[in-house]
C-alpha cells in the first residue's frame, strides 16, 4: 500500500502495529488514502504524477509516502519493522532520475533505491 500522510499523520503511522495493519477489518487500513497492489515478481510498479491519487495527496498537503508491504514472515513491531518506509515528498531530498523514486520491494524488507541528497 502507497499512503501520501501529512506531518500531523506521521507520528500515529511511525508507530502502528503492520500486523495489525494487515488484519481483516482494520479500520486503520481500510480508512487510509492509499492506493493499493499485488507486485508481481521482478514487475516494476509506476505511479505517474498524473494519477488522481496522486494529485489528491497533494491537494491534502502530503509531506511524506509511506509504503507498507505485506511481507511473508514475522517481524518485531515498532517503528523499525521492515515492512513500512516514510519517504519525504521534498524534491530536493533525493537524487532521483526523471522525477521517479525508485523502491526495492523483497521478502524481508522495503528499501530506497534512489539516493538520498546530501545536505551541508
Amino acid at each position: 500500500d502507497l499512503i501520501g500522510i501529512t506531518e500531523l499523520e506521521r507520528p500515529a503511522w511511525e508507530g502502528y502495529d503492520i500486523d495489525k495493519y494487515w488484519k481483516s477489518g482494520d479500520l486503520r487500513r481500510a480508512n487510509a488514502d492509499k492506493l493499493s497492489v499485488n507486485l508481481p515478481t521482478g514487475t516494476p510498479w509506476t505511479v505517474s504524477r498524473e494519477d488522481q491519487k496522486w494529485q489528491e495527496w497533494m491537494r491534502r498537503g502530503a509531506t511524506d509516502l509511506l509504503l507498507i508491504a505485506n511481507l511473508p514472515g514475522h517481524f518485531a513491531a515498532g517503528p523499525s519493522d521492515p515492512r513500512r518506509v516514510i519517504i519525504p515528498l521534498d524534491k530536493n531530498a533525493w537524487k532521483a532520475q526523471d522525477k521517479t523514486l525508485q523502491i526495492d520491494v523483497q521478502d524481508d524488507s522495503v528499501r530506497m533505491m534512489t539516493p538520498p541528497r546530501l545536505h551541508k
